[in-house]
């Protein structure tokens, strides 16, 4: 319940955690999966969700559910 962290690699990659994974809720980070030319360069976190920012200027939204609205 509103537990979610992001990183972004030097090398562009997204990685999140925990994440739900067959039953059980994984604690390691988990590599994002995102095309291969984007390359995510911040992150920023609020309850349940996250934003991804790529080095081009581009947003992406991350999260559980989007009742509020907070995912775009």
């Amino acid at each position: 319940g509103g537990d979610l962290n992001l990183a972004c690699a030097e090398t562009g990659e997204a990685y999140a955690w925990p994440i739900p994974f067959k039953g059980e809720i994984s604690l390691n980070p988990v590599k994002l999966m995102m095309p291969k030319k984007i390359k995510v360069s911040k992150v920023q976190c609020g309850h349940d969700f996250g934003f991804l920012i790529s080095n081009e200027g581009l947003v992406y939204s991350y999260g559980k559910s989007n009742k509020d609205g907070q995912l775009g």
